[in-house]
């Protein structure tokens, strides 16, 4: 009985976590702030999870090297989405610039696997 208070108690703090702003009334539209706060918050209590009940563990340490990764990864997903948006200066089409944006967040999510898994960069 013990864990499912526990589990309840932790599942009410991560939908508060992640409901909190929407219910403010700070952000425009859900569908933007799930994309550019909801998920990075979510990935964030996910890691942090981890790093409370395994990060001692050899599985903990490795998965917890794989955040900054992960990070990397929605941001990359951010820059395209925010250059194929219509508001956007090229409209649904990328730009050079936008391009540029892009690539140059590839590089950094390369950069963080290396880093991360391989070694130093």
């Amino acid at each position: 009985m013990k864990r499912f208070t526990l589990l309840l108690i932790v599942v009410v703090i991560a939908v508060l976590f992640v409901c909190e702003p929407v219910y403010a009334g700070i952000l425009s539209s859900t569908k933007d702030w799930i994309l550019d706060n909801a998920i990075q918050s979510i990935i964030g209590l996910i890691f942090m999870i981890i790093a409370g009940f395994w990060g001692g563990t050899a599985w903990g340490k490795v998965t917890l090297k794989s955040k900054v990764p992960l990070n990397e990864a929605t941001d990359i997903i951010k820059a395209v989405r925010n250059a194929r948006r219509s508001d956007s200066p090229g409209g649904t089409k990328m730009t050079s610039e936008e391009k540029d944006a892009v690539f140059k967040e590839v590089e950094e999510f390369i950069a963080s696997v290396i880093s991360a898994f391989g070694g130093k960069t």
